[in-house]
């Protein structure tokens, strides 16, 4: 299943005058309130003078429709003015909405080059979006190696869904030899940040004793989970346990999911 992010990433420095930063600082203050039309007043002047930080906060809350009506063209124009003066983050979001074609026409060429200058500047977004193209040739040339490199250097930064690609990648042997426990280091990432289909994922690997010892008990623990969050397998791993575990251990399941839950993923095993 493919999961579509987009990084929200509001600026929270600004590098110019003073009174420019004051005012800067005074939009973040009125976006963090939910005083979305008070960060426009703030912003809206410094991104038509020229400040970046400003034109590419602008730009998200047309992306997001966060005070204005949703403009994904209006929010395009916006992130360019900033990518073009150098902004990794800009060039970020704008490799995507190049990726998806919202507010652009859909140009994987361009989306790819956008997102290398964002990867090779440290952004893990971009890393992880660019690792996805490599891995299915999308706008660029078919690269496992590649992809391989792109996951890790997001995964390394915590990035949720480039741990989970990374766990796809060494569970089907994908430009790598197969490591079952090396996938399921990743999928155990990716869950506790919670990513479903590394969740269902990680289920699957306890249920069939893939990279673990078999648990069932954890493993219908971890698709309980993987449902919740909408993992589309999750159900159907769910039934099939249904008709093979006893009412108790089913039970003793949900009530361990609950607690691994609420404790934030810490005390699930």
């Amino acid at each position: 299943m493919r999961v579509f992010l987009f990084a929200l990433l509001f600026v929270e420095a600004l590098a110019a005058t003073s009174l420019h930063a004051q005012d800067f600082k005074k939009g973040v203050a009125a976006f963090d309130a939910g005083d979305f039309q008070g960060a426009l007043r703030e912003w809206q002047p410094l991104a038509e003078a020229g400040e970046s930080d400003a034109q590419f906060n602008l730009g998200l809350m047309y992306f997001y429709g966060n005070g204005v009506e949703q403009n994904f063209s209006q929010a395009a124009d916006w992130l360019e003015l900033s990518a073009e003066q150098g902004d990794i983050d800009s060039k970020g979001q704008l490799g995507e909405m190049y990726y998806f074609g919202l507010g652009v026409e859909q140009d994987f060429s361009k989306a790819a080059a956008l997102l290398r200058e964002a990867s090779d500047g440290g952004e893990p977004f971009s890393q992880y979006r660019l690792g996805y193209m490599y891995s299915h040739g999308e706008g660029v040339e078919k690269d496992p190696a590649e992809a391989l490199r792109l996951y890790s250097l997001a995964a390394d930064q915590g990035f949720g869904m480039a741990q989970y690609n990374l766990g796809i990648v060494y569970d089907f042997g994908k430009g790598v030899a197969v490591d079952h426990a090396k996938a399921v280091e990743f999928y155990r990432l990716a869950a506790a940040q919670g990513i479903a289909d590394a969740q269902n994922n990680l289920g699957y690997a306890f249920r069939h004793g893939e990279g673990v010892e078999q648990n069932d008990l954890l493993a219908y623990m971890w698709f309980t989970i993987a449902e919740d969050n909408g993992a589309d397998n999750a159900r159907g791993n769910l039934e099939e346990m249904n008709a093979a575990l006893m009412t108790s251990t089913i039970d003793e399941a949900i009530k361990k999911a609950d607690v691994c839950v609420e404790s934030g993923y810490t005390a699930c095993e």
